[in-house]
Parts: C-alpha cells; structure tokens; sequence
C-alpha cells in the first residue's frame, strides 16, 4: 500500500485526544459540577475497588480499538510507532520506576517539610501490609495499561505530528489536563 499517512496532521491528534481522554474530561466535569451544585469539595466516600479497575481496562481498551480503527482508517503507517522490546527493557523500566518513586517522594517529603499545613492529620496510619493488601490483580493490570494508553498518546501519537504544528499537541496536552485544574484548586480553598 502507497501514500500511507506518516504523520498526523492536527485535526488527527485533536480526534485521538477526544477518543482517548473525552469521557474522562467530561465525567470529571460533571461529577465537579455535581460537587459544587451540593456545595462540597470532594466526595464523602471515594473508593476505588476491583470492578472500577476493571471498568477502567474495558474502557481503555474500547479506547484503543476505536484509535487503532481511526488511524487504520487514515491509513496511518503504524511502523512510526517504533516500539521494541530487548533484554534491557525490563531493567530500564524498573530503574525509571524507581528513579521516579524516589523523586516523587523527594518533592513530597520536602513539601510537606516547607508546607505542612497542606496536610491535614492522619486518620488512620496505614502500615506496610495494610497498604499492599488493597493492591489487586485488576489493580496492577490497569495500572500497567493506563501507563501505556498514555504514553501511547502523549509520546507515541502527538510526537507523530507534521513539522509545522509540532509545538499544537503541546498545547493539546494542556488542554487535557485543563480540566482537572478546577477540582484541584477548588480542593485548595
């Protein structure tokens, strides 16, 4: 097959980002407006168990299916997408694991050093195996796939854009996250 379609144009990556992160933004909206119409900031009981993790790969995975349909449609050529697997995939992504774990919990430890009263006291003290015993099979699997349908996007996909808008799926990316930035900093005040 010729002509096949070896980056995406603008209008491609605003489809695939509606595809992959359009549910996600809007039940975020209307669960936010839901909270403040009720005059609350956060929901009384948030708990996440395994069928939500499961609902969550279902979804994902319809996601992709319908992106792979989407770009098969625009006769994407799916070999720009250079994904390989070696003898040093594994330890390089355990290694970024834990050089991202120890960040992450660097900059918390500091800020809750510099800002405590952003944290409010502790309920309940969890030790080490009550915090392993809430991880699960369907835990561990949409954790696994929800890193890759992101990673599939932001550095696969908006990566793959024509030179002349390649700074837009930057700003793409923004937009995305924009709307949770309401609920952050209506938790704030």
């Amino acid at each position: 097959m010729k002509n096949k379609l070896k980056s995406l144009h603008l209008f491609d990556v605003v489809i695939l980002a509606i595809i992959f992160f359009g549910f996600a933004i809007y039940s975020s909206n209307m669960q936010f407006f839901e909270l403040i119409s009720h005059e609350q900031v956060a929901p009384e009981t948030l708990e996440f168990n395994s069928s939500s993790n499961w609902s969550g790969i279902l979804s994902e995975i319809v996601a992709l299916l319908v992106a792979f349909g989407y770009l098969t449609y625009r006769k994407f050529d799916f070999k720009q997408l250079n994904f390989s697997v070696n003898r040093w995939t594994l330890p390089k992504m355990v290694l970024y694991i834990l050089i991202a774990g120890t960040v992450a919990s660097a900059y918390e430890a500091l800020q809750y050093m510099a800002l405590p009263q952003l944290y409010p006291p502790a309920e309940a003290q969890y030790g080490t195996s009550e915090h392993f015993s809430m991880w699960s099979v369907s835990f561990i699997l949409f954790a696994l796939l929800n890193g890759f349908y992101e990673e599939v996007f932001f550095i696969g996909l908006a990566a793959l854009t024509t030179k002349n808008i390649c700074p837009l799926p930057l700003c793409l990316l923004c937009l995305c996250d924009l709307p949770f930035i309401p609920i952050k900093d209506w938790q704030e005040h």
